[in-house]
């Protein structure tokens, strides 16, 4: 039974205190032009406030309808103040640790062990992204709910039809932050089977009793997955691509690097550059497989000791970390490939699993009579974590901090050449700028942020020739429609072109973009463009009237 006693005030207290010195000041932090924009702050459908959009459509590829929910009330209430919104992070994850905490005296661990393994959840490194980052509230908030519907299940203060409601109900929550919970109702029905007394019959009948109508929810995580089908299209990526005989070695690699992260963790990245073909024509990914397999070994070799066959905590750690694994390990496709593999917020729930399993080496290290040497190694080793991701935190303070440990990680990653250009142009550099922008268009044509601002940067320094020329071999009607973009992106682009044809004293032309930058009506905007085409019309009668609503 997960309870909140007096004796568990105090560790609450240490946690919340940890958490807070770590990532608290994550809150002066401001958005990230790394997703954010597409999420938040450019998120037409958000800042008009209409919710119901995201209930009906999978944005972006993703079908995550209480995350935006929560993003947009956010905004309504206090606007596109970034403090609030990494606020909402840091207090998750201080929620999720105490019931990281509770799951663990649930399983009847000592308070000692309970209290530095939720530190080990709670101020291990590979949190810092799912924390810092605001587009990672998927993450935080998913966790939450799936955290909550464990203390419903796992609780003797929930039973019958109070039960079965509840916990049904967050765990369609968790589902509705994350498509990823899907696997929520397997984990928790095969553990309630597993454990459940008696012949097949009446360990149904046990679970059905426990868990009641929650693997209905099911469907609504295929209904979840399937809104989102749009992002499977990432998975078409060349970089992606591989056989269904190279997928089980690119798990275990993936399972490999994450063992390392978690045991030895160097430097963190926003991009590791581990895609599935990157990976297999890397010599390293044969010690991540190799220390895989050792480690599935030596995983199967400790459950066949009598004393963990049925232990609760040592089946549930290993079913919760496993299935929460299986979806992002490259067993199959998913639309992050493209991109990486491997991501530091795709452990935040696995380091559940790990802190359970962490909580139970030093119960283990106590009964042999180390106790108090064991907690003073485990609270240094927690400190130096803790440090660690002090540190590490600075790489999301700001654009250019971020960009840098983005590019550090992979030189050759689209948004860090972007986002280098970007700062670039701030800094008046405009040939670094060009240089920047044009290895990002190289590397990934088919974005359009890059390809605006090369057409912006040719308007700024009048140089209309390699304007338009560029404007005609990359931004005709039909390759725009191919492009990935955002209306914010599309409304530059339209912008800067119409300007280049007013001082050039083409108002027909100009006209024709300020109507598609009209049509798009991105609300924003909607004053600017109506200022500009009543200008065009003074200037030019004839050209002010070819634009329709």
């Amino acid at each position: 039974m997960i309870k909140l006693s007096r004796e568990n005030y105090w560790p609450v207290l240490v946690i919340s205190a940890a958490v807070l010195l770590v990532f608290g000041w994550s809150v002066s932090f401001g958005f990230l032009y790394y997703d954010d924009h597409i999420h938040v702050f450019e998120n037409q459908p958000l800042i008009k406030g209409e919710i119901l959009y995201f209930w009906k459509h999978a944005h972006e590829g993703l079908y995550i309808p209480l995350v935006y929910s929560a993003w947009a009330l956010l905004y309504k209430f206090f606007g596109l103040n970034p403090a609030v919104f990494h606020g909402l992070n840091v207090v998750l994850h201080i929620a999720n640790s105490w019931l990281v905490f509770l799951l663990l005296r649930s399983f009847r661990m000592t308070l000692s062990s309970s209290v530095l393994a939720a530190l080990l959840f709670a101020v291990h490194p590979v949190q810092v992204e799912s924390v810092a980052w605001v587009s990672a509230l998927k993450d935080t908030s998913f966790a939450f709910f799936t955290l909550l519907s464990l203390w419903v299940y796992f609780s003797s203060s929930f039973t019958g039809h109070r039960k079965w409601l509840a916990g049904t109900l967050l765990v369609s929550a968790a589902i509705l932050c994350k498509p990823t919970a899907v696997v929520l109702p397997v984990l928790i029905s095969i553990y309630f089977i597993y454990f459940a007394a008696g012949n097949i019959r009446d360990r149904l009948k046990n679970t059905w009793n426990s868990v009641g109508p929650m693997p209905l929810t099911l469907f609504l995580g295929l209904y979840a997955i399937q809104m989102a089908k749009t992002e499977q299209s990432w998975s078409q990526h060349p970089n992606a691509m591989v056989s269904l005989l190279e997928r089980p070695l690119i798990m275990l690699d993936a399972l490999g690097f994450y063992i390392t992260k978690i045991l030895l963790p160097s430097q963190h990245y926003v991009d590791y550059a581990r895609f599935p073909r990157n990976v297999l024509d890397n010599k390293l990914y044969y010690f991540y497989v190799a220390l895989a397999v050792v480690f599935l070994i030596a995983l199967a070799g400790w459950f066949r000791k009598n004393e963990n066959r049925r232990s609760p905590e040592a089946v549930f750690a290993a079913l919760l970390g496993f299935m929460f694994f299986i979806p992002t390990s490259g067993i199959v496709t998913f639309g992050h490939q493209k991109i990486s593999t491997t991501a530091d917020r795709y452990m935040y729930m696995i380091m559940v699993a790990v802190a359970i399993f962490a909580a139970m080496l030093l119960e283990w290290i106590q009964a042999s009579g180390f106790r108090r040497s064991a907690n003073k190694i485990a609270a240094i080793i927690l400190f130096g974590l803790g440090a660690f991701s002090f540190m590490q935190l600075i790489n999301w303070k700001d654009i250019s901090l971020f960009t840098e440990n983005l590019y550090e990680g992979n030189p050759n990653n689209y948004f860090a050449n972007r986002n280098f250009g970007l700062i670039n142009q701030l800094k008046g550099n405009d040939e670094k700028a060009l240089e920047y922008f044009k290895r990002a268009d190289a590397i990934d044509p088919s974005h359009l942020s890059a390809k605006a601002a090369i057409a912006s940067l040719y308007f700024n320094r009048r140089d209309y020739e390699n304007l338009d020329r560029f404007v005609e071999q990359n931004l005709t009607e039909e390759k725009l429609a191919s492009l990935q973009q955002t209306p914010y992106e599309t409304h530059a682009f339209f912008m800067a072109i119409a300007e280049s044809y007013i001082e050039r004293k083409n108002y027909g032309k100009a006209m024709a973009y300020l109507c598609k930058a009209k049509r798009l009506n991105v609300s924003q905007f909607a004053g600017e463009v109506a200022a500009k085409i009543d200008s065009v019309k003074k200037l030019d009668a004839e050209a002010g009237s070819q634009c329709v609503n």
